[in-house]
C-alpha cells in the first residue's frame, strides 16, 4: 500500500479522537460535532499517488511530513542519517547473529546486543523553513486539484524529535503549534483555502480551526525561546540458549 504511513498516522488520530489510545490531546478549538463528522466518514483515496489523500462526506485530507533538521532534494537530514544507522544497525545484528549461531552451547544462558544512535540536527529555524515549503508545495496541488471549495483538512506529522520551548535557559515544556505566533501569523496568510491543521507530534497532537486563528495569535507569544531536541534510539536483540 502506498499510503501506509498516511493511514497509519490517520488512523492513530481518529483513535485518540475517540480516545482508543495513549495519544495526547495538545489543543483543538474544533466543533467536536464537524470533527466528528469528518473522522467518522473519513476513507483513502483509492488511486494511489494522487492528490488528496483522502475523502470524507463533503470535504479531503491531505496528509505531508514536515521536519526539524535540514532538507535537501534527497529529503530531511534526519532521515538520511536515519536510514544509515539502520544499515549499520542490520549489518551489526547479522554479524552477531552469526557468532551466536558458531558459538559454543552455554545452556540457560541468555545473552543481548545492543545498538544506540543519536540524532541531534535539530532546530526551530530548520522547522519552520519545513513547515513553510511543504505547506506550499501541498497548497500548490490543492489550488490545481478544484477541492477548494469543500472542507480542507492539511494532516501534517512532525517526523523528528520534538521541539522544546526553554524558560530562563531551562526547558519548560514540548513545543506546541497553538502556541508559535510565528507560525500562526504565517497560516493566517497563507492557507486561506484550508478549514483546519491537525498537527501530529510523537504520541500528541493539536487541531486548529483555522476560522478561529485570530484570538489564537492575540494571545500567543512571539518570544518563545523554541530549540531543537535530541532523539535516541536503542535497539535491542536477545539471544537464548536453551
Amino acid at each position: 500500500m502506498s499510503r501506509a504511513n498516511e493511514v497509519r498516522c490517520l488512523e492513530n488520530i481518529k483513535n485518540a479522537f475517540y480516545g482508543r489510545n495513549h495519544f495526547k490531546r495538545e489543543f483543538d478549538n474544533s466543533d467536536f460535532l464537524k470533527m466528528d463528522s469528518i473522522l467518522s466518514t473519513v476513507c483513502q483515496n483509492k488511486k494511489d499517488n494522487i492528490f488528496p489523500d483522502f475523502f470524507f462526506d463533503g470535504g479531503i485530507i491531505e496528509h505531508f511530513e514536515v521536519s526539524a533538521s535540514n532538507e535537501t532534494k534527497k529529503g530531511s537530514q534526519y532521515k538520511i542519517n536515519d536510514a544509515s544507522c539502520q544499515r549499520e544497525k542490520e549489518k551489526y545484528f547479522q554479524e552477531q547473529d552469526q557468532k551466536f549461531l558458531e558459538s559454543s552451547r552455554c545452556p540457560g544462558t541468555i545473552r543481548t546486543a545492543a545498538v544506540e544512535d543519536t540524532h541531534e540536527c535539530f532546530s526551530y529555524e530548520s522547522f519552520v523553513k519545513s513547515f513553510k515549503r511543504n505547506t506550499e508545495r501541498h497548497l500548490k496541488s490543492l489550488r490545481n486539484s478544484g477541492y477548494t471549495n469543500q472542507v480542507v483538512v492539511f494532516l501534517i506529522e512532525f517526523e523528528s524529535a520534538r521541539l522544546g520551548v526553554y524558560v530562563n535557559s531551562s526547558f519548560d515544556r514540548f513545543y506546541k503549534l497553538c502556541e508559535d505566533k510565528n507560525l500562526l501569523e504565517y497560516m493566517k496568510e497563507t492557507l486561506v483555502d484550508v478549514d483546519y491543521i491537525i498537527f501530529v507530534a510523537d504520541d500528541s497532537y493539536e487541531i486548529i480551526d483555522l476560522s478561529k486563528i485570530g484570538p489564537m495569535i492575540a494571545t500567543a507569544n512571539d518570544n518563545l525561546d523554541i530549540r531543537g531536541g535530541r532523539q535516541k534510539n536503542i535497539s535491542l536483540k536477545v539471544y537464548v540458549d536453551p
